[in-house]
């Protein structure tokens, strides 16, 4: 870049060209908030999570048939779980 160039940038940021800088940078840092808001929003859930909550209920199956959880009891986790999980996937099926 020559001499001229580099009092062209310094003149226009002299000019009032670092308020357009300012307003740019913020109008990009905005639009790269959106879009991560966005991608985040549909991406799909993270089947390591489904995993999770799969071996979670075996456990507490495993553990009303040896007999450490009333009838009530896992039938109340159970619903409960399955709740969680059905916000979680937005699948409220028009229910409310």
């Amino acid at each position: 870049m020559g001499q001229s160039a580099c009092v062209g940038a310094v003149g226009w940021v002299l000019r009032g060209g670092i308020e357009e800088l300012v307003v740019g940078l913020a109008a990009l840092a905005v639009l790269m908030a959106l879009a991560v808001y966005v991608i985040a929003k549909i991406r799909p859930h993270s089947a390591q999570h489904e995993h999770d909550t799969h071996q979670l209920m075996a456990k507490f199956r495993e553990l009303h048939s040896q007999g450490g959880l009333s009838d009530e009891e896992y039938r109340t986790i159970k619903g409960t779980v399955t709740d969680q999980l059905r916000q979680e996937l937005g699948d409220d099926n028009g229910e409310e």
